[in-house]
């Protein structure tokens, strides 16, 4: 699941309205996909007020405003304008009935302040965001607990829970109690082993192999699917394209959780509280590494860093 796909659930809304605005919504919308898509070309703005103009002149599709508000929101992400993206969705939100919207649109609403949140981060949290993050992943946490979500939908919150977390074990700094360090430990568990449950079923550990064959041999972390050689793949072996779309999940997402966390927590790590004959057993226990499932086959093949290859499936 991404934010660039297109709101198709708004076309059904549109059988209510003229034919000539129908054409106009379908237009915005097509021209607002494709600005997610290439943002960098600077055509996002061109797409923002279209939009902002359409719902402006059309106050009464409550409805269809409040889709496209959502799907103003995506355009904003793509642009890097996280606090622009975040008020869209609030003014969606604030619009009144959700319950008409597809899942996905339900489910950015729910979750509009943590996703809007970490596009915020920069390459490692601060004191502030550092204090947020356990907050935001629990907001996903609850949600993705609450509600039934299709598998697109859950891999992608996820992965967005997981992406907190990485960069909640990036930013963490020497001179934590240890209290502090197991409540970071507790929460990195958590995360990973709903992550890697997730990945674990048959099919979708499957896909996880099937990618992997497909990575490039130096075994770098594939970002999108281009980097893929799907020629190394049988046709039938091809992952349908709402797994593609998680490529990067499914290939390193664990290896840089666990590389994360072995890095902060080994260099020796500086506890604030002395390390007495009570502590020490415990800090030595969150010296360790995250615990991973037997299918993972995680190998600590250098020092702090790991390889994780998944064990085929039975056929």
């Amino acid at each position: 699941m991404t934010f660039a796909k297109p709101i198709l659930a708004v076309l059904a809304f549109l059988l209510l309205v003229s034919c000539d605005l129908t054409k106009q919504v379908q237009q915005i919308v097509d021209e607002s996909n494709a600005a997610v898509i290439s943002t960098q070309l600077g055509d996002g703005e061109k797409s923002a007020e279209q939009i902002l103009k359409f719902i402006e002149e059309n106050p009464d599709l409550k409805g269809v405003n409040q889709r496209l508000l959502i799907r103003l929101s995506a355009v904003y992400l793509a642009d890097k304008k996280p606090t622009l993206a975040r008020a869209m969705l609030d003014q969606a939100y604030a619009a009144g009935n959700v319950d008409h919207l597809g899942e996905r649109d339900q489910m950015l609403l729910a979750l509009r302040d943590p996703l809007t949140w970490l596009h915020t981060l920069g390459g490692s949290m601060s004191a502030t965001e550092m204090s947020e993050a356990p907050g935001k992943i629990q907001t996903i946490r609850n949600y993705r607990k609450n509600t039934i979500l299709n598998d697109q939908l859950m891999a992608f919150v996820l992965e967005k829970e997981l992406f907190i977390l990485r960069s909640m074990t990036n930013g963490f700094r020497d001179e934590q109690s240890t209290e502090q360090v197991q409540a970071l430990r507790d929460t990195a568990q958590t995360t990973l082993t709903a992550y890697t449950n997730f990945w674990s079923d048959d099919v979708r550990r499957g896909h996880v192999n099937t990618l992997r064959r497909a990575a490039p041999a130096n075994g770098s972390c594939v970002k999108d699917p281009g980097q893929l050689d799907l020629k190394k793949l049988e046709a039938e072996a091809l992952p349908a394209v709402s797994i593609l779309r998680h490529v990067s999940v499914t290939y390193c997402e664990v290896e840089l959780t666990l590389n994360a966390y072995g890095i902060q927590l080994n260099r020796p790590y500086r506890f604030s509280d002395a390390a007495d004959s009570n502590m020490a057993a415990a800090q030595a226990d969150l010296m360790k590494p995250l615990e991973t499932p037997d299918w993972m086959n995680c190998v600590n093949v250098a020092k702090k860093k790991f390889n994780c290859s998944p064990t085929p499936t039975q056929d």
